[in-house]
């Protein structure tokens, strides 16, 4: 089994979710099964990003690829609510 993994630093928000987006979707190339994205150091994450990542949540999904978020922070998890549209 492939996997790729990304650590995350610094709030997310509107000036970095295109970016974020963009690293979910090239990680998760044809060989890739899993991603697997470290929250240790999110510090925040605003509505733009939460929204990116349910985006990108979704895109996975179509591939067939699973996406994990390890060590997330109380504040993170408080965030709105991650729903793949």
């Amino acid at each position: 089994m492939v996997s790729g993994s990304s650590r995350l630093t610094g709030p997310l928000f509107f000036a970095n979710a295109d970016t974020l987006r963009e690293r979910v979707a090239t990680a998760a190339d044809d060989d890739i099964r899993w991603v697997l994205l470290d929250f240790e150091s999110v510090t925040d994450i605003d509505p733009t990003a939460s929204e990116a990542l349910a985006d990108s949540i979704a895109i996975l999904r179509e591939r067939g690829t699973i996406l994990g978020i390890a060590r997330h922070s109380a504040r993170a998890s408080a965030a709105r609510p991650l729903r793949p549209r």
